[in-house]
């Protein structure tokens, strides 16, 4: 039984890093996450799941196509050269390295958001009124940049925007899965700024699938009857045009009073990777949406072709 299961170790440990000549330690070290957290082999070979597809991204690294979409700044350079019906990018007040500029920055929204240039997390985000205080500064400071999927650790850069939410809290974050540049669902995050999170996966018809996220190792629950955005056939149309292009990208809108701003690009896959779903079906109905351009079945159209 050992000799069996050293082979079998043998021949995953030769696959990654035949695959993935170049960057064989990531390989194996992601690999084994993944068994970790899914308890069960990766096809890196044949990728099947949305997971293994995600695992794969991870370790080969960004095309040059997904290096429109590493920073903050370049996604929204990339979003104002695009024909987009409705969704405007928020102003940039400030950028820049040394966080000690922004005390002495004239006309700095009254409302603000102090945030990191790269990461597609809420770490690191801040919002604040007034003048920018030592504090703020101090609190900034003690934010560390994670491993850098793009090949590169530069040194933090900061932005500052205007805080688009109308109670000066964080606004529901729409994130739309677009797979060739067709949006296959949309996962409404809902955050109260203490760390609780509730993930509602939605189809393009705003119907509440019968799917539970999974963040980081904690469930997280929907929230029933969620109310439908205004003008989402527009947040869909641009989230769409947004996503042209790429086997898949995540796009990241929201929606205040009635305004469409875009918040992101997600390609890095470190946000996908380990994102587990519960019925463990949907990991693969992703994976099938992100195989080829011509599979564009819905969840539930799907589920009933596996049936017969």
């Amino acid at each position: 039984m050992r000799e069996r299961f050293r082979s079998f170790a043998g021949r995953v440990a030769r696959a990654a890093l035949g695959v993935f000549h170049d960057r064989g330690y990531l390989a194996v070290r992601q690999y084994l996450s993944y068994m970790k957290t899914f308890r069960r082999p990766a096809h890196i070979l044949k990728p099947q799941r949305f997971s293994e597809f995600a695992l794969v991204r991870r370790v080969k690294g960004p095309s040059k196509r997904l290096l429109t979409t590493k920073s903050k700044l370049e996604t929204k350079a990339y979003a104002r050269s695009l024909p987009l019906k409705a969704t405007l990018t928020v102003p940039t007040a400030w950028s820049g390295h040394d966080l000690s500029e922004l005390k002495s920055v004239p006309n700095l929204p009254a409302n603000w958001v102090l945030k990191p240039d790269r990461g597609g997390s809420s770490r690191g985000v801040i919002l604040g009124r007034g003048p920018v205080t030592d504090d703020v500064i101090a609190e900034a400071g003690e934010y560390e940049q994670g491993d850098s999927w793009w090949g590169e650790q530069p040194a933090v850069e900061w932005l500052v925007e205007p805080n688009i939410s109308e109670s000066n809290a964080y606004p529901i974050d729409y994130k739309f899965f677009v797979f060739h540049g067709i949006v296959a669902f949309v996962e409404a995050v809902i955050r109260d700024g203490r760390g609780n999170k509730w993930f509602t996966i939605l189809d393009n018809k705003w119907n509440e699938l019968p799917v539970i996220a999974w963040d980081s190792g904690i469930r997280r629950e929907p929230v029933p009857n969620l109310e439908r955005p205004p003008r989402l056939a527009e947040m869909l149309a641009d989230a769409a045009t947004l996503g042209a292009g790429f086997d898949f990208i995540r796009v990241d809108l929201y929606n205040q009073q009635g305004m469409i701003y875009l918040g992101e690009l997600e390609a890095n896959p470190d946000a996908q990777a380990m994102h587990q779903s519960d019925p463990d079906d949907f990991d693969l109905w992703l994976g099938y949406r992100w195989q080829s351009p011509a599979n564009i079945l819905s969840y539930q159209a799907w589920q009933q072709r596996r049936k017969k």
